[in-house]
């Protein structure tokens, strides 16, 4: 299944770069959100961080996350 946060960020032509700095985030920190689950540095980002990523792509958190994503 492919990363939600990544396929809708691209949807909308936002880089990491871009996306990091609207969500006011470092960018390894949210390249690490990005990153795939057999990666070692993938992490699940907390509620307050996941709501302004959510924000900045125009979504919510139940579909960038939801149950079959995490």
């Amino acid at each position: 299944m492919d990363n939600k946060i990544r396929v809708k960020r691209q949807s909308l032509g936002l880089t990491q770069v871009q996306l990091a700095s609207k969500a006011n985030m470092p960018l390894r920190t949210y390249k690490r959100y990005e990153a795939d689950k057999g990666n070692k540095e993938h992490r699940i980002p907390d509620a307050v961080t996941a709501i302004k990523i959510a924000h900045v792509l125009g979504s919510t958190v139940e579909e960038l996350w939801g149950e079959h994503t995490i």
